[in-house]
């Protein structure tokens, strides 16, 4: 693939719709696309610097950190690599989103992760419509 082909492939990932978040080693948000202030309402300059914390509602943090902190160290997480994982989020608000996300290790030139880069994206009402069928006895059908 050449350069300018990935330039334009990473440009049109991270304008696109869904949110984009890379945090350090240490949790620290040190990315944050215009999708990611659209669906959790911090701007960039308001995320950046911050921990993830920002967006991980409270009951949610210390199963987040063994995680992170897990795959940091060089483990394996919880969920295989190519897992797609649906948690609550907060936003500035302080209103609770259903979000799905995929997670990707970045790693430096030597090969050590250096931190993870994360698509979100919300899909509160998709999970507000799973819980009526659930309610009402119905079976989603599949897709």
């Amino acid at each position: 693939m050449s350069e300018a082909l990935a330039a334009r492939l990473g440009a049109a990932l991270l304008g696109g719709p869904d949110a984009v978040i890379y945090a350090d080693r240490e949790g620290l948000i040190r990315f944050w696309n215009a999708a990611a202030t659209r669906l959790f309402g911090f701007t960039a300059e308001e995320a950046l610097g911050r921990s993830l914390d920002l967006i991980i509602p409270e009951r949610q943090r210390a199963r987040h950190w063994a995680g992170y902190h897990a795959v940091m160290a060089g483990g394996p997480g919880r969920h295989g690599p190519a897992a797609v994982l649906n948690v609550p989020a907060v936003t500035k608000a302080g209103a609770t989103l259903s979000i799905q996300f995929t997670v990707t290790p970045v790693t430096g030139d030597d090969g050590r992760i250096e931190g993870l880069a994360a698509l979100l994206r919300d899909i509160t009402p998709l999970w507000a419509e799973l819980k009526r069928l659930r309610a009402a006895g119905a079976t989603p059908a599949a897709g």
